[in-house]
């Protein structure tokens, strides 16, 4: 073991064995001597479902903190799976384009047995605490890492490297709302939903516009007696840079009260913000009062938590702030300022995160390898500045730093002419993705119906095939003009 770390470049510790960490290994592993820990018994991360007791789940009590997975029982992605894909491996053989959460585990299990990848991972094996270690003025920092076992034994290892891929979709973040603790109903975070049965003859409230509490309103529709998606957000149609994470209306529906507004072709009530909650009534920020309210599901997103890097301002210079939503400073989301060798990565949201990995990791490997050199540090914090100010600005929201949307294929085209990728960025990915998500807002009740098919790298090159309650026969987009099936196929 020690000969062979003697001809590599170092060791790397991936923390998390999810799509993030697979692919980090992936990459380091021809250059690098590397280790995986991760705490349950197979990869995946967040896609291996887990049941959750539905007793215990209630946010103003004290709910189960060991639940790592966010996926719920009939959970299918928002992705086509040609868009969600690594580019070194084609996410192909499912039988719908927006696939089952279980296909999405088996990809990752595939992509796992290709570049085998299962000899590194020690699973079973939770990180509790790294450490820099003392070095003489001038060297890396080494790092010491120590991890608890689920047999409860405790080991200590050395690194020269670490990447930090444990995900941010398992430490629910739960707004204050006023009133809620008199709330004689259930609360209760997206989290930890599984099935839409429980709520037959309930009326539920629906919190957050986001893609988990779009899934979750749709789920609950004609199951429970009544569902209303509530949020900040009701914006005008015309305003094109909006994203998945606000509904459109048009300006002549948004009406106050209780009469008016539809989540688009769904036929499900939306609202504004709650403004408070007195026992079983909630009243919203538009005036609406909802009586006799049975459960509120809160799908308001998820805070950043490293639990093993317990001084992690002092250590590397990096502070958790916004309440657990920002991680900063970091260049390129990814680097301290003040230390090259650890890597935080898919840290950005709002993103098609396996490609987004795949670029993030050859990114690092190609740094830490030297074949490309990083900034000095003045121009890494000039970088991070930038970033911060367009993603702030667009949206004058402090949260929304880590915020890419559609700026996150620029992102990874940026990365990859860093250190010259072989297989950069494809403009049909990038196509797809936003036809996709035009055809979202237009048809949010079964734009998942929709089946692509792809045949080439240019942005036309592809072929979708709608649902049959739909009027047209076949889709071609092409970035807001339509071209004709004969021009998509050359």
């Amino acid at each position: 073991f020690y000969r062979e770390s003697m001809s590599k470049r170092g060791r790397v510790a991936v923390i998390g064995a999810g799509a993030a960490g697979l692919c980090l290994a992936r990459n380091c592993k021809e250059m690098f001597d590397v280790v995986v820990f991760e705490a349950s018994k197979c990869v995946g991360g967040t896609w291996n479902y887990s049941e959750v007791d539905s007793k215990a789940r209630d946010i103003r009590g004290s709910p189960s903190t060991s639940i790592h997975s966010s996926m719920y029982n009939n959970l299918h992605t928002n992705l086509p799976t040609r868009v969600m894909e690594f580019p070194d491996l084609p996410f192909l053989g499912t039988e719908r384009s927006f696939c089952h959460r279980t296909a999405v585990v088996n990809y990752l299990q595939q992509y796992a047995k290709e570049f085998s990848l299962t000899q590194y991972i020690k699973f079973g094996c939770t990180v509790t605490d790294i450490t820099p270690i003392p070095e003489d003025s001038g060297s890396p920092t080494k790092w010491k890492v120590r991890v608890k076992t689920d047999q409860n034994s405790e080991t200590e290892e050395h690194f020269s490297h670490v990447a930090v891929c444990n995900g941010h979709y398992s430490v629910p973040h739960v707004p204050a709302i006023p009133g809620m603790d008199t709330f004689t109903g259930e609360i209760f975070h997206s989290h930890l939903y599984r099935d839409p049965a429980e709520f037959a003859g309930k009326t539920v409230i629906v919190v957050g516009k986001g893609p988990s509490g779009h899934d979750i309103a749709l789920e609950l529709d004609g199951v429970a007696t009544a569902v209303y998606l509530s949020g900040r957000r009701i914006e005008n149609n015309n305003n094109s840079n909006k994203t998945d994470n606000e509904v459109v209306i048009p300006q002549q529906q948004q009406q106050s009260g209780t009469s008016g507004n539809v989540w688009g072709d769904t036929g499900i009530p939306e609202r504004s913000g709650i403004d408070h909650i007195s026992e079983s009534t909630v009243t919203f920020q538009d005036g609406l009062v909802v009586p006799q309210v049975d459960c509120i599901i809160v799908c308001t997103g998820y805070n950043y938590t490293f639990p093993f890097l317990r001084n992690i301002e002092d250590d590397i210079g990096v502070k958790v702030t916004e309440k657990g939503r920002v991680v900063e400073p970091l260049w390129k989301f990814i680097f301290p300022l003040h230390h090259k060798n650890i890597a935080f990565v898919g840290l950005p949201w709002q993103v098609v995160p396996f490609p987004l990995f795949h670029y993030q990791c050859e990114f690092i490997n190609a740094l830490w390898t030297e074949t490309v050199p990083f900034p000095t540090v003045t121009e890494m914090q000039q970088q991070v500045e930038q970033q911060h100010q367009q993603n702030v600005g667009e949206s004058g929201c402090a949260h929304y730093k880590l915020k890419l949307g559609n700026h996150q294929f620029q992102y990874c085209r940026e990365l990859a002419d860093y250190y010259a990728a072989n297989n950069p960025p494809k403009p049909v990915v990038e196509a797809m993705y936003f036809y996709r998500h035009k055809q979202a807002r237009e048809h949010a009740k079964d734009y998942k119906k929709m089946e692509f098919e792809c045949f080439g790298d240019k942005q036309t090159d592809f072929k979708v095939t709608p649902p049959e309650t739909w009027k047209e026969e076949t889709y071609y987009w092409y970035f807001g003009a339509v071209p004709t099936p004969a021009s998509a196929a050359q």
